[in-house]
Order: structure tokens, then sequence, then C-alpha cells
């Protein structure tokens, strides 16, 4: 399946304004993202076929998900870290199988693929 330009230009345009993120934006202490960071996060989105629904996290991380947790479907889900830019893959296949693994960021795009 490939992303439309229209999924790709919303999730950046998302991603501009969690840029402009102020700290405690979740009222709970959260950290402002960095400029950097967003826009390595905004690059990586940019060479994706399939456009994850994408969400900011108070542990200073982005969530890329793909799949529903609650339905009977595969799951998967990249959290991104700002701070080592470590990611941390959580996933659950179609006969109910989940997992927990550690990937690096150029290793994304494979992970998806897979999926």
């Amino acid at each position: 399946m490939r992303a439309t330009a229209f999924e790709m230009i919303k999730n950046i345009e998302f991603l501009r304004e969690v840029e402009r993120y102020e700290d405690n934006w979740d009222g709970e202490g959260a950290s402002s993202f960095g400029s950097d960071f967003i826009q390595e996060i905004i690059d990586l989105i940019s060479t994706m076929r399939l456009q994850p629904d994408i969400g900011p996290t108070g542990r200073g991380s982005v969530d890329f998900e793909y799949g529903s947790r609650k339905s009977g479907n595969k799951y998967l889900c990249l959290e991104i870290y700002e701070k080592d830019r470590s990611v941390h893959v959580y996933w659950k296949d179609i006969m109910g199988n989940s997992g927990h693994d550690k990937i690096e960021m150029g290793d994304i795009n494979g992970r998806i693929q897979q999926f």
C-alpha cells in the first residue's frame, strides 16, 4: 500500500505543530521537542510508503502506529526517543502473539515493510 501525498502532508503539518509545543505541553511536565529531532522524523516519514498514525508522548518520544491494538488485527508501534534516537518496537500479529524489540532508526522502514 502506498501513502497518499495527502497523508504525508497531514503528518508533516502535525509534526510542525508538535515542534511548536512548549514545555509542559501535556499538563504533566513533558519537555518540548527539539527542531532537529522533529526534522529527522519528517525526513523519515518522507521516505515511508505506508504513513503511520503519529503521536507525541510525555516520555520524550514520538509514536508511529499501524493497525489496532483493540481489534483482532495485527498492530505495530515504533516509539522513537529524542534523547538517544533509540526505537522501541511493540507488535502483535494476527495470531495474538506479541512482543517488544529495540532497533536502530535506520531499520524502521524495513520493520514497517515486514508489517
